[in-house]
């Protein structure tokens, strides 16, 4: 299946505009095209980027799970045996001592950089505490089912460090797809393919090597998993939403015994950031706050007004796409949570975010944290090639529209909306 992928803003994206007396006009002779002969690539393809274990059980018998991914991360398998599925195999494990274990290669070091985990599980029993898949010694990360109702929650480096999914996530004897995205110090749960919104506390930038090996099924002191498991895949890298749902729908609902649920729409997602679930907002829109409107330029007051154009385009396309209204306030109103910052904020200085190096109507899409940063090179009443005025520079707005292609995957091919694709998030 072939999927058009618009990219996920998971690291900063700068564009800094082309250094030629006509480029507007360039650009808008060619945006359609640029649209049109945007490259269709196969999600799976993309997916198999920093893949280093695919366990696929398709083995069906012996005592090694063979890693597919390439690196030779196999499983030595200790008492769980296999089990016929309407097409595969899958492992049972009694939760009592089984297990399977991989090693500690150095593919599984994951310091300061991002990974992904997924499993498919179908547990016999959610209240026994278990750790389903681990790499914890003295403390390193483990997804654990049990202990916390229908919750799947992983731990990272101790257990203060965690982040759980929402309610309904796991149930017994039911197959579901579990993914925890860590990505800088975000941790995001989906599950089936879908984002569950749950809780987490302070993730750390950076994984220690605590020299643990890789283990399935659980551990002594933490628990044994009782239950099936079919699938098993872990990355180098933080995948987007699409990638999460690409690999949650490679063993169709015909192969399992009950059908997973189905994704309607993608939830509105920045990097891992959720900005949309559910067709309810999960973050506000922050603008710039003056301490006093009555000493404002007319320079700055022009820049406030394309800014909050910028955050208008933001807030109307957003609801057009998902049905979420998200709130646009002055920082000095921002409440807690995830933000999306437009404009020269005090945000963005704090955040050491600036357009010092940018030309023209240069812009920046930048995720921190919880913040998502739109801003760019500002100067509306500036002078063009030619000595007009007020026809200057506008970044922030250009930040805009990127965030607009980039993440809801909005298309523009004539003016007005009956030449506009606005496609739906959830």
């Amino acid at each position: 299946m072939l999927q058009l992928c618009h990219p996920v803003v998971d690291i900063a994206i700068v564009c800094s505009d082309f250094e030629h007396r006509d480029r507007n006009k360039m650009l808008k002779m060619v945006c359609g095209l640029l649209v049109v002969f945007s490259v269709l690539t196969p999600v799976h393809a993309q997916a198999e980027r920093g893949l280093v274990v695919r366990w696929d059980f398709s083995e069906g018998k012996g005592d090694v799970l063979r890693d597919r991914s390439g690196n030779g991360n196999h499983a030595e398998i200790a008492g769980a045996t296999w089990v016929q599925q309407p097409k595969g195999h899958a492992l049972q494990f009694d939760g009592v001592d089984d297990c399977a274990i991989a090693g500690r290669d150095k593919s599984l070091i994951f310091g300061k950089g991002d990974f992904t985990v997924q499993i498919r599980i179908k547990p016999m029993d959610i209240n026994k505490t278990a750790h389903l898949i681990s790499k914890w010694g003295v403390h390193e990360f483990a997804i654990q089912v049990g202990g916390y109702g229908d919750k799947a929650i992983m731990f990272l480096t101790n257990f203060k460090q965690f982040g759980y999914s929402g309610k309904g996530a796991i149930a017994k004897e039911t197959w579901t797809h579990l993914t925890y995205v860590k990505a800088g110090t975000n941790l995001t749960c989906y599950v089936n393919g879908e984002l569950s919104i749950g809780f987490q506390t302070t993730i750390p930038e950076s994984i220690a090597d605590t020299k643990a090996d890789l283990r399935l099924g659980g551990c002594k002191g933490y628990g044994f998993f009782k239950g099936l498991v079919r699938e098993v895949r872990i990355y180098r890298r933080a995948l987007n939403a699409e990638e999460v749902y690409a690999n949650y729908e490679r063993i169709p609902d015909a192969d399992l015994e009950s059908k997973p649920r189905v994704l309607a729409a993608p939830p509105v997602m920045a990097g891992q950031l959720p900005l949309v679930v559910a067709g309810e907002p999960a973050a506000t829109i922050v603008i710039p706050a003056r301490s006093d409107n009555s000493t404002l330029t007319p320079r700055e007051e022009e820049i406030d007004k394309w800014t909050n154009r910028a955050a208008q385009w933001v807030q109307d396309y957003v609801k057009r796409s998902s049905g979420a209204m998200l709130q646009i306030v002055t920082e000095d109103q921002a409440p807690k949570g995830n933000i999306i910052s437009v404009g020269h904020t005090r945000l963005a200085a704090k955040a050491k975010i600036n357009t010092a190096d940018l030309k023209w109507d240069g812009c920046k899409m930048i995720v921190k944290g919880n913040v998502l940063y739109l801003i760019g090179n500002d100067d509306p009443m500036g002078k063009n090639d030619w000595g007009g005025s007020s026809v200057g520079p506008k970044g922030t707005c250009r930040s805009a529209t990127l965030f607009l292609e980039n993440v809801l995957g909005v298309r523009w091919f004539l003016p007005g909306k009956l030449f506009e694709v606005v496609p739906k998030h959830d």
